[in-house]
């Protein structure tokens, strides 16, 4: 059998003195007990890494299966941070972790969730046809066997986005309804929100194509104002639940200026970008509303929309400024229910279609259930 990967070694047990790494326990039938970082399982066999010396590299066992009576997983913050922060081009790193960790699923506190969530995302940053069907088999197997709610909420969240991305648009509608009809977690009816309006947006472009001169049609005014209506009631439903992720809630807002602005209504596309650069600053969405503020005539910028400065724009990990949207279905990350915000943010204005809720700039990625 082949020994860890470098990288999956740096994933799994994080450079740190021994008495301050995380310490996972096997307990064998026998009654002995290991302590030491668990590496995953190959067939029959538990992949295990002890330290002999904080000065010394880990040394890696092997305990059949079958000599196995409990094994108990250490929570490990800087692993998991390092999960969270791995991109597109570790995704065949993540995918021999996931192997690794696969049969160890079911069990209490392992990892193989967190693996399995962010490796079924990066599969969907791919953007090719195979990998958003493997996208979809991932989150589809974690949606039954994660042995957490938040870890299967988060998998029913890859589920939709990936529904998505392969073009299943009934089947991403008939879901998301289904999820709504009973009592989803924050994140994941957000989730299912944004995928109606999406698929409702969608439609409704192709009813103006389909009817530039709806204004002249007394048949086709009814389908566009239901249309319409439809699409904000999705968008800000996702914005606006309670403990909405941000990253949710940004990709809604935008959806629902985009709404407005589509349809030239620019006051009520006006109030949704201010509250973006007051609740979301230093963000791509928050400079995509800047920008559409900055754009607009005087009179429009009435006395509830004050100016606006240009936020700073976010630094990525090579140092170049951030210049897009988030991603609308492949995100790098899926919120996790449990996450919450405890900054508070001033009130935003009512409107028309925009109701008034405190909201936190605070961006969160968690690197196992999705936001």
């Amino acid at each position: 059998m082949s020994s860890l990967h470098p990288k999956l070694t740096v994933l799994i047990c994080v450079l740190a003195p021994f008495k301050l790494a995380c310490a996972d326990l096997v307990t064998l039938k026998d009654g002995q007990q290991r302590v030491g970082h668990i590496a995953g399982q190959l067939e029959n066999v538990l992949l295990f890494e002890v330290q002999p010396a904080p000065t010394l590299p880990p040394v890696q066992l092997r305990f059949p299966l079958a000599h196995i009576a409990l094994l108990k997983f250490e929570k490990n913050p800087a692993a998991d941070e390092l999960l969270r922060l791995a991109a597109t081009g570790d995704s065949s790193t993540l995918q021999e972790l996931w192997e690794r960790f696969r049969p160890l699923l079911k069990n209490d506190a392992s990892p193989s969730a967190a693996i399995g969530l962010r490796y079924g995302l990066l599969l969907l940053n791919t953007q090719t046809l195979n990998s958003r069907e493997d996208a979809l088999t991932l989150f589809s197997l974690l949606a039954i066997d994660s042995p957490t709610l938040a870890e299967r909420d988060a998998a029913l969240q890859g589920i939709l986005r990936a529904l998505l991305c392969l073009g299943k648009t009934q089947t991403a509608q008939n879901q998301a309804t289904e999820i709504l009809k009973k009592t989803p977690s924050a994140p994941l009816a957000s989730e299912a929100n944004l995928t109606l309006a999406t698929l409702a947006d969608s439609a409704f472009r192709k009813f103006l194509e389909q009817h530039p001169r709806w204004q002249e049609d007394p048949f086709s005014q009814p389908e566009y104002h239901t249309l319409h209506h439809a699409i904000l009631d999705f968008y800000l439903t996702a914005a606006l639940l309670p403990e909405a992720p941000p990253e949710l809630a940004q990709r809604a807002l935008l959806g629902a200026m985009g709404v407005h602005r589509l349809c030239k209504a620019l006051p009520p596309a006006a109030e949704i970008a201010r509250d973006l650069t007051l609740f979301f600053p230093d963000t791509p969405a928050s400079q995509i509303a800047t920008a559409f503020l900055q754009s607009l005539p005087a009179s429009l910028l009435n006395s509830d929309i004050p100016p606006v400065t240009a936020p700073r724009a976010s630094s990525t990990s090579s140092g170049e400024r951030t210049q897009k949207a988030p991603k609308s279905e492949n995100q790098n990350s899926i919120q996790n229910a449990k996450t919450t915000n405890s900054t508070a943010a001033p009130d935003a204005p009512t409107s028309t279609h925009h109701r008034k809720r405190s909201r936190s700039g605070t961006q969160q990625d968690a690197a196992g259930p999705l936001p």
